[in-house]
């Protein structure tokens, strides 16, 4: 995506940021990885959790704001582009299933459209 160990290999498209998604969530991630440039991030149209991880917060009775700090909720990676469309043709020449989530804000913090087993609230603010 972004050039490679070879010097002629020229990048495919500009990125900012990338947030490996594991363990931690992606309030943390994605907040660590923009915290710096005190810009925020608003999830409106996540990819939607395993249906194993929304049985595990059933099963642990996790409030949905503790899922998506403890768990990634969906997405395994995020990346920052201002160019999406590049980012998304790359992924699909490698058979990655990507998608537009959200968006970068001036207002700093996370905001996620919920999308949690309990879904007492719309949207989850970190």
């Amino acid at each position: 995506m972004t050039g490679g160990f070879d010097i002629d290999n020229l990048p495919k498209a500009k990125v900012h940021g990338v947030a490996h998604i594991t363990g931690g969530g992606q309030p943390s991630k994605l907040g660590r990885m923009l915290e710096p440039s005190g810009l925020g991030a608003t999830i409106d149209t996540p990819i939607a959790p395993p249906s194993i991880t929304l049985e595990a917060q059933r099963i642990r009775n996790l409030s949905d704001e503790q899922a998506y700090r403890k768990w990634h909720m969906g997405p395994g990676m995020a990346i920052v582009t201002p160019e999406p469309e590049k980012v998304l043709a790359e992924a699909q020449k490698f058979g990655i299933d990507a998608k537009i989530i959200g968006e970068i804000t001036e207002e700093p913090g996370i905001r996620i459209k919920n999308r949690g087993a309990q879904q007492h609230q719309e949207w989850l603010r970190f």
